[in-house]
C-alpha cells in the first residue's frame, strides 16, 4: 500500500471537482462530514430510472465520479470546508486491464481484481492511499508494485504535487 500526502489541497480539490481528472473512476464509497454526515455506497439504484433508462443503466451498475461530483460539490461548497471527506475510487475495467498487462503475469480480471485510490481529507490534510483487492490470496506483490508505479505516474501527469508518507 502506498500512502501519499497531497501538498496543495486546494489545487487537488479543483482537479477533483472542476476538472475531468478523476471522472472515469468508479465511486466505490463516499462519506462527507459537514454539519451532517452523508454517505453513499457507489451502487446504482436501477429502480430510480424510467423503464427505457433501466435497460441501459443495468449494463453499468457502478457509478462514475463524473455522475456524482456535481451533487457532492453542492454538499461541500460554501464558506466552511468539510470536517472530513473520504472517497474511494475504483479504476475502471480498461485501466485495470492495462495495469494487469504491465505485470506480465497470469493475473486477469476473472480473478476478481480491483484497484483503488482512497482519498481522505480531514483536519486540513489530504492523504491518498492505494489499494489492491483480490478474491484469491497470493504472496506475489507484483501487481501492487506496478499499480503503485502507475498511480504515481497518473498523479504526476495530472500535476498533483505529493510526498510519500
Amino acid at each position: 500500500m502506498l500512502a501519499l500526502q497531497v501538498l496543495d489541497v486546494k489545487q487537488f480539490m479543483v482537479k477533483l471537482f472542476y476538472q475531468p481528472v478523476f471522472d472515469q473512476f468508479y465511486v466505490k464509497e463516499l462519506t462527507v462530514r459537514t454539519f451532517f454526515d452523508f454517505s453513499m455506497n457507489g451502487k446504482r439504484n436501477i429502480e430510480y430510472y424510467s423503464l427505457e433508462e433501466q435497460d441501459i443503466k443495468k449494463q453499468q451498475p457502478k457509478i462514475y465520479w463524473e455522475e456524482v461530483k456535481p451533487f457532492i460539490f453542492q454538499l461541500i461548497k460554501g464558506n466552511r470546508t468539510p470536517l472530513a471527506l473520504n472517497l474511494v475510487l475504483q479504476f475502471g475495467e480498461e485501466q485495470t486491464k492495462q495495469i494487469l498487462k504491465l505485470c506480465g503475469s497470469e493475473i486477469n480480471l476473472e480473478d476478481s481484481i480491483a484497484l483503488y485510490i482512497n482519498i481522505r481529507f480531514e483536519s486540513g490534510k489530504l492523504i491518498l492511499t492505494s489499494g489492491v483487492a483480490r478474491a484469491v490470496f497470493t504472496l506475489d506483490k507484483t501487481l501492487d508494485r506496478v499499480f503503485e508505479q502507475e498511480l504515481m505516474t497518473f498523479l504526476k501527469n495530472a500535476d498533483i504535487a505529493i510526498q510519500q508518507e
